[in-house]
């Protein structure tokens, strides 16, 4: 199985996911791993960075589409709707784990922002909270399995708990992952 978290930046995707990894004994692939080294060896605005991601990617998912078929992964993204970079790694995701034969479980982490934000800074006043705009344009794949979470008000682990009971329900149902990954809503 491959359990894909998508998030708007900054909602604790990276920590969310390597409890997850953690809890149920899989492999965490963080994006920000791959966008890490493409950042390093060119440097934020260079128009080299997304060939050099490229290429980490690539090199990364053919590693892992060799791993045994009992693995799981846990990975992350921020993926948009409208980004051609976005729907082409969202379609990376999904050929990893067709060459796989294994099902995909895509997991949307929301947050409402100015709560979110407040959270973060550690106030616990409370306030009237606004869904952010980005969150409207995240990409949410059209399969029974995907899951949406409000982690506005939960802890990581909680909201780990929370996936990990999802897991639960819809495990035997899950099969191989498709092109049907690929229509978005």
């Amino acid at each position: 199985m491959i359990i894909h978290i998508n998030s708007r930046p900054r909602i604790e995707k990276t920590k969310v996911g390597s409890l997850l990894a953690t809890t149920i004994g899989a492999r965490f692939v963080p994006s920000d791993l791959l966008d890490d080294v493409a950042v390093t060896a060119s440097g934020l605005d260079s128009l080299k960075r997304w060939a050099i991601h490229e290429k980490i990617r690539t090199a990364t998912y053919e590693a892992l589409s060799r791993k045994p078929l009992t693995e799981e992964f846990v990975l992350t993204n921020t993926l948009y709707k409208t980004g051609p970079r976005d729907r082409e790694a969202w379609q990376r995701v999904v050929e990893l784990a067709v060459s796989r034969q294994a099902p995909l479980v895509p997991i949307i982490l929301e947050a409402y922002s100015e709560e979110f934000g407040q959270r973060e800074q550690g106030s616990k006043e409370r306030i009237i909270p606004r869904r952010s705009q980005d969150a409207d344009f995240i990409q949410y794949p059209n399969v029974p399995e995907t899951f949406v979470l409000d982690v506005t008000c939960l802890a990581p682990k909680i909201a780990v708990n929370v996936i990990v009971a999802h897991l639960g329900k819809v495990r035997r149902n899950l099969r191989p992952a498709g092109d049907r990954h690929l229509v978005l809503r």
